[in-house]
């Protein structure tokens, strides 16, 4: 998924700002039980950005175990790749790793300042037509643990 966001006072907007995104995702699989999924995220955002649009690192979806917003900036670059494994019809495990880092420009990407996590869940199959799974993950970064339950996959 790429998309370009332009937000302008021509447009209605208090702030005048632009925002490239890139999402990239690809699906191994490894036997009929195991998927190996990676995912690439990156964000460019020029101009005049209001904190709330800072690109930041974290959450329920992207680099789990940091609090979401910990660490902002206006651009961003992540990776994450998660080991699917199916026990039977209706459960499952994980295993996950991520490292990511935000930064005012890309020219000031710096190996230096990358944060990482890692962690594991269980998943428990909702619905068999629609594939949508209960996820239990807990994520560690910085040697702390944060607790995520939702609905859906992180990518």
């Amino acid at each position: 998924d790429i998309s370009l966001v332009k937000n302008d006072r021509a447009f209605g907007s208090q702030f005048t700002y632009t925002m490239a995104e890139a999402d990239l995702r690809k699906y191994f699989p490894i036997s009929s039980a195991t998927i190996l999924a990676f995912q690439g995220f990156a964000q460019l955002k020029t101009g005049d950005l209001p904190f709330l649009q800072l690109s930041y690192l974290g959450g329920s979806s992207m680099m789990r175990g940091l609090y979401a917003g910990r660490f902002r900036d206006n651009n961003l670059l992540a990776v994450q790749v998660e080991l699917r494994q199916r026990l039977s019809r209706q459960w499952g495990v994980v295993f996950f790793a991520g490292a990511g880092e935000v930064m005012p420009s890309f020219s000031q990407y710096s190996l230096d300042d990358l944060h990482s996590s890692i962690g594991g869940g269980f998943r428990r199959r909702l619905s068999k037509t629609e594939r949508v799974n209960l996820r239990i993950d807990v994520g560690v970064a910085n040697g702390k643990p944060n607790f995520y339950v939702n609905i859906s996959e992180a990518f």
